[in-house]
């Protein structure tokens, strides 16, 4: 055999050791998320090129998070130099958590995640300081057919969430966004950020009004005796003229107070919204969402 065809051979041989080394990384990366403290995140079309990116970030203690663009460059970036204008941006992360950016042109990152029915009161989870599913891309989706919830560490990381300058209260249907509110979360803390007078954006008109309409519920909390949370609500008046925007029921048949909380089929928790961009009569023009999101933008 040639001196030539042994290079080849050679070199065809340590190229394929190379390539099934780093597509058992894109495996460990993929499942987990985070490798050996670095932020990992969604395989491309070219796992092998995307993999080696990521790669050399592993191997780098100053670089958190890699974006590597359509264009094929590999940015290594610290999490402070995470900017809007990098289209590509697809990750956001550090060594104690990570967390999937909600869209790839702008840095809204998911903090907060529940399919509908999961026998998981919120409002705990919430205003614990227990993570839940922290690590799990799935469940970072607005996707239904994912089940289950998603918190991310950075809701009760002090240091990141002083980076959060804006929250998101999204609910979907089929994987289709049909109601959000924003608020200008600036100087707040995990628990009181959600206030008629913080909101900056919504798909309702009435809460752009000014001055703002009235309202007998609008805070996390919510009412504790009905467990109604994350509780946007115009006004009480009996059962069949309850109006408001937005609410997580996560009563029991036993606790609420009211028969539209309890579906046949159905357990908490439930997303009730408007699908109109006004406020609505909860008995009778209210759906259901299936994905209850909270979303977080950066500065």
């Amino acid at each position: 055999m040639s001196n030539l065809r042994i290079r080849v051979l050679f070199c065809a041989i340590f190229f394929g050791i190379v390539a099934v080394s780093i597509q058992s990384q894109i495996r460990t990366i993929h499942k987990y998320g985070v490798t050996n403290g670095k932020v990992i995140g969604e395989i491309y079309n070219d796992p092998l090129e995307y993999s080696s990116c990521f790669y050399i970030c592993l191997k780098d203690d100053n670089c958190d998070l890699v974006v590597y663009t359509p264009d094929r460059i590999c940015m290594k970036k610290k999490l402070t130099t995470v900017i809007n204008s990098e289209n590509p941006l697809i990750l956001y992360g550090n060594k104690s958590y990570f967390t999937i950016l909600r869209e790839e042109n702008d840095n809204w990152i998911i903090l907060f995640r529940s399919s509908a029915n999961t026998n998981t009161r919120l409002f705990d989870l919430w205003k614990s300081t227990n993570s839940l599913n922290s690590y799990n891309a799935d469940l970072q989706t607005s996707n239904p057919s994912h089940k289950g919830v998603f918190k991310s560490k950075m809701i009760d990381d002090e240091v990141e969430w002083k980076k959060v300058k804006k929250i998101r209260v999204s609910v979907y249907e089929n994987n289709v966004e049909k109601a959000f509110v924003v608020f200008n979360s600036t100087n707040s803390d995990k628990m009181n950020w959600l206030d008629i007078d913080k909101i900056i954006a919504s798909s309702y008109t009435d809460l752009l009004q000014s001055p703002k309409p009235t309202t007998n519920y609008f805070s996390i909390d919510g009412d504790n005796a009905s467990d109604r949370r994350f509780y946007m609500n115009a006004n009480w008046g009996g059962c069949g003229v309850d109006k408001g925007w937005l609410t997580v029921f996560e009563g029991s048949p036993s606790t609420v107070p009211c028969s539209y909380e309890i579906l046949s089929g159905h357990t908490f928790p439930i997303f009730v919204y408007s699908a109109k961009n006004v406020m609505v009569n909860y008995a009778t023009e209210a759906r259901l969402g299936d994905v209850f999101m909270i979303s977080a933008q950066i500065m």
